[in-house]
Formats: structure tokens, C-alpha cells, sequence
């Protein structure tokens, strides 16, 4: 629950913050400046919240300096910069968000592995509407972490088979396309946050990727032209989370050309679904307005989905955690 600094204090407040408090919420005070009047409200909000938008390092660490000695952490909000992220980090800001973790800098000269493109490709497979099971078996097989993972998994107290199984290709008959395909998933995925990846940022693209594909669903359930938006959704990102340009990405990816037009950020069926989910990710609202109405979704609709999206998310982020 948030409050805006502009509200005065006053005993109606105070005993209403105590009411959410005792119902265990969590408060934050929204865009704080440093004004101490707001001090003594301190022992009942948890996160202190401050807008960094356009805003010098110098000014928001006085701030933060100036209020240390409180139990409250602190979040920066609106951070569009490294220096920016980085100085807030190492003088104890424990929560940000920002347009800077969607927009890092991409390494030009980076060259993907060729164990990063197979994985890829698999992430790939696993979303078409036709499996090809043998395509999926010959990947997982000729990949030794995913084979020992595949058994262990299939081996565990999950499923409980009487018998051990001992091969890729069994392992996957008896898991189903489904299960496989959420297993699946989360490995690949997690495999992602090895090395320098900000967790938030796989949290953001699968929370993208749930949201096109229930929109996908509202507005062309039976066009099989538009059964990759999760796949949309996903790799959306995969420049970012990669660490590595877009087009070097798709090189030896077999993706259509409108989902590789839609990846390089060009016109196409695609493009619309993209700029709503971003336009919602950045609050810009009017234009996410736009480009509802040119998609014919209602209001309710992308609201209900975008939730159901976070909360997805959200529970894969927590079985990765766990893979």
C-alpha cells in the first residue's frame, strides 16, 4: 500500500496506517523528497520510496544519508542509468525499478555459444504447436546437463516409478508434451540467470510472455498465426538478457519472418501486442490505450490478463529459483 508525500500527517491517518499494518500490509511512502514531518510516521512504513527521474546522484544519497538511521529500506524508483544504479546500490538502496534494467548496454561484439544457440533453438521447439519429439529427444541427448537433469528429474520422488529410467527418449514419453514443455522451461530459463543476469529482468520477460499469450488467446484464438506470442513474449527480451544483439541473436534461429520482424522491432502482426505490453510495463498509459483499441482488447480484459501474467510469473520465478 502506498501514500504520497503530499498527504499531511494527521491521527486519521496515523490510525488508519496502523489498521493495515495489524491486516499485514506492507507501506510504502511514494516519491519521498526528504521532508521531516513525514519522520514520525517512519516506525509504521516499511519502504521508503525515492524518485530518481531526472534527478542528480548527489541529491537523492543526501536523502538516503540523512534517514539511515531508520528500519525502513529504501527503493529507487525511474533509475535510466548504471552510475545511477550502481551508486545507489553500494550506499545500501535494497529495492529498484527503472527503465535502465530493460535497457542495459549490449555488447556489439558478442558472439552467442553454440551450447546458448541449441539452447535457444529448444526454448523454440518446445512452444510450436507441433512437437517434434524427435527433434527435442537428438538436443536433450547430445547435452549432458540436460540428459543428467531430465533423468534425475523423472527419477525423483515426483513421479516415484517403480522401475529406474534410464533414457532421454523414455523419460520423455512418460512425462507428456505438456510437463515436458514446463520442465523445459524452467531449466532453460534458469540457465539464463548463470553469470551476470538480473534475475528481474527473466521475471519481466516471462511476465510479458503470459500476458501476449492470454491476449492472444482474447483476440485470435483460432489464427495459428498468432500461437507464438508466448515465444513473442519471451524473447522479447532475449537481446537484454543475453547480453547480446537482436539480429546475432535470430541469425541461426528457425523463427518465421514475422516473428523475427516483431523481434527486430518492425511492423508487422506482432508489433502492436509488443508496444501494449511495453507501453504497460512503463506506465505510459495513454498510449497502451492506443494500441488497445487498435487490437480491440477491452480494458478489463488486459487488466485481468496482466495480473494473471504477474502472478504467473511470479510462481515460475520461485520454481527456477528452485531448479
Amino acid at each position: 500500500m502506498e501514500i504520497l508525500e503530499d498527504i499531511p500527517i494527521c491521527n486519521k491517518l496515523v490510525e488508519r496506517l496502523k489498521e493495515l499494518k495489524d491486516k499485514g500490509y506492507i507501506i510504502a511512502l511514494d516519491d519521498f523528497t526528504g521532508s521531516e514531518s513525514y519522520k514520525q510516521i517512519f516506525p509504521l512504513i516499511d519502504i521508503i520510496k525515492l524518485d530518481c527521474h531526472e534527478k542528480d546522484i548527489d541529491d537523492i544519497l543526501a536523502i538516503k544519508q540523512r534517514f539511515s538511521d531508520t528500519h525502513c529500506l529504501f527503493l529507487a524508483e525511474k533509475v535510466e542509468s548504471e552510475e545511477m544504479f550502481k551508486a545507489l546500490l553500494s550506499h545500501g538502496v535494497t529495492f529498484f525499478q527503472g527503465y535502465y534494467f530493460a535497457k542495459p548496454q549490449i555488447l556489439t561484439g558478442k558472439k552467442l555459444s553454440s551450447a546458448t544457440t541449441s539452447r535457444i533453438k529448444l526454448a523454440t521447439e518446445i512452444e510450436k504447436n507441433v512437437l517434434d519429439s524427435e527433434s527435442i529427444i537428438n538436443t536433450i541427448q547430445v547435452d549432458a546437463s540436460l540428459s543428467y537433469r531430465l533423468l534425475r528429474y523423472i527419477n525423483s520422488s515426483t513421479f516415484s516409478f517403480r522401475d529406474k529410467i534410464t533414457s532421454v527418449r523414455q523419460s520423455i514419453t512418460l512425462l507428456g508434451f505438456d510437463k515436458l514443455r514446463h520442465w523445459l522451461r524452467l531449466v532453460l530459463y534458469s540457465d539464463m540467470l548463470s553469470g551476470n543476469t538480473n534475475s528481474e529482468l527473466l521475471r519481466m520477460a516471462l511476465q510479458r510472455a503470459h500476458f501476449l499469450d492470454q491476449l492472444g488467446f482474447y483476440t485470435a484464438p483460432t489464427d495459428k498465426n498468432l500461437k507464438s506470442l508466448f515465444l513473442v513474449g519471451m524473447f522479447s527480451l532475449l537481446d537484454i538478457i543475453l547480453n547480446t544483439p537482436m539480429s546475432v541473436i535470430l541469425e541461426n534461429l528457425p523463427l518465421s519472418n514475422e516473428l523475427k520482424s516483431a523481434l527486430l522491432k518492425e511492423n508487422g502482426p506482432y508489433s502492436n501486442y509488443i508496444h501494449l505490453a511495453e507501453s504497460i510495463e512503463s506506465l505510459a498509459f495513454d498510449q497502451a490505450q492506443q494500441y488497445a483499441d487498435a487490437l480491440h482488447i477491452p480494458g478489463d480484459v488486459i487488466l485481468e490478463s496482466f495480473q494473471r501474467a504477474s502472478e504467473m510469473a511470479d510462481s515460475l520465478m520461485t520454481q527456477i529459483a528452485h531448479t
